[in-house]
């Protein structure tokens, strides 16, 4: 039997991450089977989204919608496989998301607001689950932890 060949195009998390189990499947497999796998990036490791984001996850990103289940197993696979490798830049840590408070505009008055941090999945109106625990933010801004967990690793590493 010919060595099947696999072409992956990007080198970001996706990519590095595909390449890395088929190549573990591949030596798990009877008889060791040996397949060619090549990955094509365009400027190099991790410098598009995988990179640019700081290597920032957040487990509760995908909330509500049809891939949830995806990105809550893929954020735990993260913590999987920086363990399986020894990554020493892989960490928790603690994120907020920041919104506007209810029925405030960006003077502090009037118009109604929109999330806008990370994971904002209140489907209320209220500040209810809000603490002001970000002490910089302007009138009218409030935030609360970024529901889930979050973790961050060097995109190079």
């Amino acid at each position: 039997h010919p060595c099947p060949m696999v072409v992956i195009i990007g080198g970001g998390i996706a990519g590095a991450a595909a390449a890395y189990y088929l190549s573990k499947e591949a030596a798990a497999a009877p008889h060791n089977r040996e397949i060619a796998i090549t990955v094509v990036e365009a400027v190099g490791p991790a410098s598009g989204s995988s990179g640019k984001a700081g290597a920032f996850l957040a487990e509760s990103w995908g909330d509500g919608t049809a891939t949830e289940s995806l990105h809550r197993h893929s954020f735990g696979l993260h913590a999987a496989l920086a363990d399986e490798l020894g990554l020493e830049s892989y960490r928790a840590v603690r994120a907020f998301e920041v919104r506007r408070r209810s029925g405030e505009g960006e003077s502090g008055e009037g118009e109604s607001g929109e999330g806008v941090g990370a994971g904002d999945n209140d489907d209320d109106d209220t500040d209810d689950d809000c603490v002001d625990r970000v002490p910089w933010l302007a009138p009218g801004w409030t935030s609360s932890p970024l529901p889930g967990g979050a973790a961050q690793v060097d995109p190079a590493e």
